[in-house]
């Protein structure tokens, strides 16, 4: 397995590019890391040279997971990937006539993503300073349809000197979660079965919660019903949806 990294931060040896090394230091497989700054990259244009996007996508093309590492910038991904994502649009991703995006010819790669940020890992947990960062990221990655394998955020970088020991850790645990051979994505069924499970769950705590209530008729048991679900249904989505962006 073959993995790269595309760093889009100022420094290629600063904080932020070293949490990516320690993740490639623990990858199983050949691995490359390439610093976005020297790169001078540009869009196609008809009937002129682009040895530079040309170089890097090759780069990307024989890599089986993409790892995309910046920094947050004024809520934002940071100039230098934002410049090469934008150049590769139209190479990962397929243009209909009607100008819809669909997943390109890279479709069923693996991404990893990671970020950092001043702010404390509480206060990121709560003021979400690098979701914009993460969102754009997967936005153009799920849209090239990429897979996402998971992400890292190193906040408090203030003063910091040094990557902390934990997030070592946590980039190392993420390197042995990466497949051996990245395969086309078959979780197709994984996620319909999941959906089937929840929405059964969810069907029984409503069900169960409704012979609580002194209610006798249809619509009123129709109407507890939807009034239960979707309240259940709220507060496990923004559970989830914490848990996963609480960024610490």
């Amino acid at each position: 397995m073959h993995t790269v990294a595309l760093f889009g931060g100022q420094d290629p040896h600063g904080l932020t590019a070293q949490l990516p090394q320690q993740l490639l230091n623990a990858i199983d497989g050949t691995t490359e890391f390439i610093d976005l700054n020297p790169l001078v990259l540009h869009p196609d244009r008809p009937n002129q040279p682009n040895v530079a996007l040309d170089a890097l996508e090759r780069e990307l093309a024989k890599a089986d997971v993409w790892i995309l590492v910046s920094p947050t910038y004024y809520g934002t991904v940071a100039g230098p990937l934002k410049q090469a994502l934008d150049c590769l649009r139209p190479r990962i991703i397929r243009m209909t006539s009607k100008g819809d995006s669909l997943p390109g010819k890279y479709r069923g790669k693996v991404y990893l993503t990671i970020s950092s940020c001043f702010a404390s890992g509480f206060d990121n947990t709560f003021t979400h300073q690098t979701d914009a960062c993460f969102k754009m990221l997967d936005k153009a990655m799920s849209t090239a349809g990429l897979r996402k394998a998971g992400e890292l955020v190193l906040p408090n970088t203030w003063g910091m000197t040094a990557v902390p020991e934990a997030k070592q850790h946590a980039a190392e645990k993420l390197a042995t979660t990466l497949p051996r051979r990245v395969r086309k994505d078959d979780e197709t069924m994984k996620r319909y079965g999941l959906l089937f499970v929840m929405v059964a769950v969810m069907a029984f705590a409503t069900m169960s919660l409704q012979l609580l209530l002194p209610l006798s008729g249809f619509w009123w048991n129709y109407i507890s019903f939807v009034i239960i679900f979707f309240c259940l249904l709220a507060g496990i989505l923004h559970y989830a949806t914490f848990m996963r962006h609480k960024h610490r």
